[in-house]
């Protein structure tokens, strides 16, 4: 059995009953990143969560050999595996002893490792943004009414000084944005502001993705690639 610390629940396609888990493997030292769970799989059988945000669940998993996706670190769990949390870190003392000892220099350091997944503190929050994605409204599917048809975005600096815009698909974060402006109409300027001001007076931290190479465009990093980054979860700290 694996223990896995889990970090982000996160959105990565349509299917609003599928997400993915972020977790930091202890005994391995190690980012796995289970795709498509579904939603009625956070739930054992007496309907207590298997899967939480600083929480360690034991589970075993393989390694994904084939799909579309091809990196390292992307896994699934065995056919005979039952995860289930058998303890969480509560204070948040203890939280930010795990985020530092777990936690990549920067954003680059990660780029530049053998892994796609990391963590980073984060120096300085510089924009946070949620609005409709323009670049889904020709898709078939699009609808107001699904929170992945909107783009939420993080505007960061890294402890190396560099800067950083990268789409959010932290799923806790998205929901949260859409509800409050799609459902409740609030002011999404007065959530933007309020938000990237927490952001900044709490110890704030990125789970950073590196998608797989887009061959025909540029990237994120500077050197033609086409690996872009994403902020897979957020974690804020009040310090």
């Amino acid at each position: 059995m694996s223990r896995l610390l889990t970090m982000a629940l996160v959105e990565t396609t349509r299917d609003p009953a599928s997400y993915a888990v972020a977790a930091y493997d202890i005994d391995e030292e190690t980012w796995v990143y289970f795709k498509g769970i579904p939603m009625a799989e956070f739930l054992d059988s007496s309907g207590n969560p298997v899967w939480d945000i600083f929480s360690i669940t034991e589970a075993e998993y393989v390694e994904q050999r084939r799909g579309r996706d091809p990196r390292p670190g992307i896994v699934n769990l065995t056919n005979s595996s039952q995860p289930v949390i058998t303890s969480r870190i509560t204070t948040d003392r203890a939280r930010l002893q795990w985020l530092d000892e777990i936690a990549s220099a920067d954003v680059r350091s990660i780029y530049t490792s053998t892994e796609y997944f990391g963590l980073i503190p984060v120096r300085e929050v510089n924009g946070v943004y949620f609005r409709v994605h323009e670049g889904k409204r020709r898709q078939r599917q699009f609808t107001l009414e699904s929170p992945f048809y909107w783009e939420a975005r993080v505007i960061f600096t890294d402890p190396s000084g560099a800067a950083w815009s990268f789409p959010c698909k932290d799923l806790r974060w998205k929901t949260y944005f859409w509800q409050q402006v799609h459902e409740r109409g609030r002011s999404v300027e007065e959530l933007q502001e309020r938000w990237m001001d927490a952001l900044n007076d709490n110890q704030t931290y990125c789970i950073i993705e590196i998608y797989p190479p887009m061959f025909d465009r540029p990237g994120d990093f500077g050197d033609g690639s086409g690996h872009y980054g994403a902020v897979s979860g957020i974690i804020s700290i009040p310090i």
